[in-house]
């Protein structure tokens, strides 16, 4: 049960985390407007409708941004809390009165836990959901395209050579794709096709790829291998043709971090699929054991904060919470060298993932002694 005391600091952590979430994407709006402004004008409807496609495109922005930057805003929050402890002369009278210093980190440390939970449900339940919709740029409609950079699949050598994104119903245009000899057929081949959408296991019941139409050359034209006739298979209509690929939508239009929007299952089952480059499966494992320790890592820099912004030999509010800053930049700096290292194969995966955990640990130990009591 919260008393007087821990729901008074619980409501500044709020307010302290609301006000800098509203801030800083208020600040990304304005910028982000005055860049695609030209974009979003080509929007129809008149002011009406560009300011309803405008209210759409941002709201969902406003669910990536948070999975972004959330945790950052959790401390962030944590320490405006402190601060305004402080800067109100509110912190003698709590330890006149007997309450230990850490006792009121509780509350801090309540609040940072609930925002790891939104974190996870904002992750696991909602950008997978909305992720077709986070690819489609400003004043994108069905007509907007882009051109592809060649994939591979290194599970069977396919390569989708070329093509043109159409991101509103996510279709693959003037496509073409490479089927490697003798591995699928039995001379060299360069399936062209004027339309490709992505079907993935789910919907097929069977296996996962891009059913092309309006191939060239057909499915009967074709050289196969034992190996390839398990790969391509023929469509509903004799110029139709499947292609049983995990190279999907998401990776062609957003290859170096389309795993972002992806679930923690799906992140797991992509761990051990064999069509993706070591690098690819790298940065895809480095991102799965960041998230595992995401909130044990949020956790303990709070508790680095709490420590650094009541010290007992102060110079003032100022400096302290720069040094509080300071030490949070520190932090969340290591967490991403360590996963450049990690990606660039120069330590361990697991241990990218928990050195900034153990450090920040370390740390946090250390600063208790700092702390005013």
């Amino acid at each position: 049960m919260l008393n007087l005391l821990d729901r008074y600091l619980l409501g500044r952590y709020w307010q302290g985390f609301i006000v800098t979430f509203l801030a800083l994407f208020g600040l990304y709006v304005v910028l982000d407007v005055f860049s695609n402004l030209d974009e979003f004008s080509k929007t129809s409807g008149g002011v009406i409708g560009i300011m309803r496609e405008m209210a759409w495109y941002y709201l969902l922005r406003a669910c990536s941004f948070f999975s972004t930057v959330g945790s950052m805003i959790s401390v962030l929050g944590a320490l405006m809390a402190l601060a305004l402890l402080l800067r109100h002369g509110e912190l003698n009278p709590i330890l006149s009165a007997g309450i230990p210093t850490y006792r009121l980190a509780v509350p801090l440390l309540m609040g940072n836990v609930f925002i790891s939970l939104l974190l996870v449900a904002n992750q696991e339940l909602l950008i997978p959901r909305i992720a077709n919709q986070l690819q489609v740029k400003p004043g994108q409609g069905s007509d907007t395209n882009e051109k592809i950079k060649p994939a591979w699949d290194y599970s069977n050598n396919i390569q989708i050579l070329s093509g043109k994104l159409f991101f509103t119903d996510r279709r693959l245009a003037d496509a073409e794709i490479v089927l490697p000899v003798p591995e699928l057929v039995g001379q060299l081949t360069t399936v062209r096709s004027e339309s490709a959408v992505y079907r993935s296991k789910s919907e097929t019941q069977v296996k996962a790829g891009w059913h092309l139409s309006k191939v060239r050359p057909r499915f009967e034209a074709l050289l196969l291998t034992r190996l390839g006739k398990e790969v391509i298979l023929p469509g509903d209509h004799e110029d139709d043709l499947f292609i049983v690929t995990t190279i999907d939508f998401d990776q062609l239009a957003n290859r170096n971090k389309f795993f972002e929007n992806l679930s923690t299952r799906e992140l797991m089952e992509n761990a051990h699929n064999p069509s993706f480059s070591l690098l690819s499966l790298r940065a895809q494992t480095v991102h799965l054991h960041s998230r595992m320790t995401l909130p044990l890592f949020n956790l303990l820099l709070v508790l680095m904060v709490v420590p650094v912004i009541v010290r007992k030999e102060s110079r003032g509010l100022v400096t302290n919470m720069g040094i509080s800053l300071g030490v949070t930049t520190f932090a969340l700096g290591l967490q991403q060298c360590c996963a450049y290292l990690a990606q660039a194969g120069i330590i361990r995966l697991d241990l990218a993932a928990w050195l900034p955990v153990i450090v920040c640990g370390i740390l946090s130990a250390w600063f208790s002694g700092f702390i005013r009591t």
